[in-house]
């Protein structure tokens, strides 16, 4: 059976990695960040890549992210002039244009198809066989850390994938953080401060791990914050990135939402904000995508 797969490629690879008992086997150039996010890797799986210098310093390839797979047992080869992209899993696979990243998940046109023929695997299998030469150890991946340098933007080239909207509104209440969670996000400030456009400074929001916004939310989407204790509304922040918090009791309990904050923004006061726009909607209870209607009011007045 052939399927050709495209919204919902994403989806698909992640719900065969989560279910796959055998060895997988993923064929990507380059490695983004947070792939944990967009892929489930296990003991023995095997990430075949491109891990230069070259791609390192472009962004393409992150270190960091290729440390922690090594960490966890999968086995990592590189090859210089690869451009191949398959995704195996023994008893099916998917072969296509996505690479193992953020920015092909939720910025990118991607497409591949889906095959279960034993005859097309088997050809699969004996070409990923000639990609298993030079496996990468995890004092190159080390060395190589210094060198990396985030994209500037949350994708290069392309256009959005098109949402409902791209700007949320979520309600806050101010809170204290531990001092764990204060060092973990200062261990990450330099990667983002290399983000920021000039005039701007990070600032962040912590979620319980399973909140249905943090969960959903994506790397350049708006984020419009109510906060209940001040009773203001803030002018819409850029997010950066999504971290997640130190762990307790062996489990990690919170994220955090990384963000683009303009120096100086304006502030509003929740209540003149509401009577001037006649939103009849209950601030203290916002946790959705804005009406495209309410987007345009709300944005204009923060103008």
């Amino acid at each position: 059976m052939i399927k050709y797969l495209s919204n919902n490629l994403w989806d698909n690879i992640r719900l065969l990695s989560e279910n796959s008992k055998n060895q997988m086997v993923v064929v990507s150039p380059y490695v983004g960040r947070n792939i944990d996010n967009i892929i489930k890797f296990k003991e023995n799986d095997i990430l075949i890549t491109s891990l230069t210098k070259s791609n390192v310093e472009q962004g393409n390839v992150d270190p960091r992210s290729v440390e922690k797979l090594i960490d966890n047992k999968v086995k990592v080869f590189s090859i210089e002039n690869l451009h191949s992209k398959i995704y195996y899993f023994e008893e099916s696979v998917i072969v296509g244009s996505s690479n193992l990243s953020e920015n092909s998940k939720d910025y990118l046109f991607e497409s591949g198809i889906w095959t279960d023929d034993k005859r097309v695997i088997k050809q699969i299998e004996n070409e990923l066989e000639e990609l298993l030469e030079e496996e990468i150890t995890l004092e190159y991946v080390q060395s190589l850390k210094e060198y990396y340098v985030p994209a500037r933007t949350p994708f290069r080239g392309g256009i959005n994938k098109p949402h409902s909207s791209d700007v949320w509104v979520i309600s806050v209440i101010s809170t204290d953080y531990t001092e764990e969670e204060l060092e973990l996000l200062k261990s990450k400030e330099e990667e983002y401060q290399l983000l920021l456009r000039e005039g701007y400074e990070i600032s962040d929001i912590r979620f319980e791990i399973d909140n249905s916004f943090i969960n959903e939310v994506k790397i350049g989407e708006r984020v419009i914050e109510v906060n209940q204790d001040e009773k203001k509304i803030y002018a819409p922040k850029k997010v950066l990135g999504i971290e997640l918090g130190p762990k307790k009791n062996g489990k990690v309990k919170v994220k955090f939402l990384r963000l683009e904050s303009e120096k100086h923004a304006k502030s509003f006061n929740i209540d003149k904000l509401k009577e001037e726009l006649k939103l009849k909607t209950n601030f203290q209870y916002i946790e959705r995508k804005l009406k495209l209607m309410e987007k345009g009011k709300i944005l204009k007045y923060l103008k």
